[in-house]
């Protein structure tokens, strides 16, 4: 694993302790103030919000802070990570998770491990599917909207419009298991029920998403994709020892990453969003003039609008992060700069 990776995945942990040190410590406080069922949802809602806010300002820019399997899995589905990036972050949010819960425990004076021996019936999984897929939804739509600068604020506001709603599940896997471990939540096979029905409706609402964000072409672009895709026509060289050689061209090509007027910071935070996000196949250079220019393995419509949408949202969230103004990504062809085959 490399040390960025680490650096990020412990990042995730840290973030999902601290989510579910504050959800434990709202409901530890609420039982000490001897709360209503009621008042103590309210308390719970409210320093689970809070504790958001806090968390995706201080590590959304570093990892898109997720702080969430169902999330994390969600990015995983839509390529945005890949399978290294996704299992180290799932671990170090259900080590930060089981980690939050038993620090809450200590710090209320309750005991530390309380293990789940509740069942869930199936009102409560149509709920855990709603919470976690409605979750999930929002975040990759308002991210693909051009809104994911805005998701520090617009995550937390769902929690609490949700929480308010109607019953509201956990919505997220790391907090079902510290609930279950640490918190006297549900017992071994209602918990399995319950992070079946979070992960797979997370899975579902990113596909959804991408579904309805999906640019309609015009009949021109229609054209030119079909032009594009069409198999390359093959040839045969035929060498003077006879021996004859089937070639394809390549399809590779460059683009440049083309945008507004960038400080110094946010074209550092553009080039090393876009460093990340490539495949091994790929390639990322800053060319001499200036310019910021991506070498895609495969050039057809689709693995372009899909590079283009991914780094948009990535830089959405790095940049506000470093407290920079937010730029639209374009990939543009670059003329004269040949493909690698």
């Amino acid at each position: 694993m490399s040390e960025n990776i680490l650096r990020r995945a412990v990042a995730e942990g840290f973030g999902t302790g601290a989510l579910v040190l504050g959800a434990f410590g709202g409901g530890h406080l609420a039982g000490k103030l001897g709360a209503t069922p009621a008042e103590g949802a309210i308390v719970g809602t409210l320093a689970v919000a809070a504790t958001l806010v806090a968390v995706l300002h201080a590590i959304g820019g570093l990892t898109g802070g997720h702080v969430n399997p169902a999330v994390t899995v969600s990015c995983f589905v839509d390529r945005s990570l890949d399978r290294l990036e996704a299992l180290a972050y799932i671990a170090a949010q259900l080590v930060g998770a089981v980690g939050g819960a038993l620090v809450a425990n200590a710090l209320w004076e309750q005991a530390a491990m309380t293990a789940g021996s509740g069942s869930v019936t199936g009102l409560q999984c149509v709920a855990e599917v709603m919470a976690a897929g409605g979750l999930v939804a929002l975040i990759h739509g308002s991210a693909k909207g051009g809104n994911g600068g805005r998701l520090p604020f617009v995550v937390p506001a769902f929690v609490v419009a949700a929480s308010f709603a109607a019953p509201f599940g956990f919505a997220n896997p790391a907090v079902t298991v510290a609930k279950a471990l640490a918190g006297g939540g549900p017992g071994p096979a209602a918990l399995v029920g319950l992070l079946v029905c979070e992960v797979a409706a997370a899975a579902v609402a990113v596909k959804v998403v991408g579904w309805l964000y999906t640019p309609v072409a015009t009949p021109a672009e229609e054209t030119a994709t079909a032009v594009t895709a069409a198999p390359a026509q093959a040839s045969i060289d035929a060498p003077s020892d006879g021996i004859r050689v089937l070639t394809t061209p390549s399809v590779a090509r460059t683009f440049e990453l083309a945008h507004g007027a960038l400080t110094d910071g946010a074209a550092h935070v553009l080039h090393d969003v876009a460093e990340r996000l490539v495949r091994s196949t790929d390639l990322v250079v800053k060319h001499r003039d200036g310019r910021l220019l991506v070498l895609l393995d495969s050039a057809d419509a689709t693995a372009t609008a899909s590079f283009e949408r991914r780094i948009n949202d990535h830089v959405t969230v790095a940049l506000m992060a470093a407290g920079e103004a937010n730029v639209g990504i374009r990939l543009v062809p670059v003329d004269g700069i040949p493909a690698v085959a």
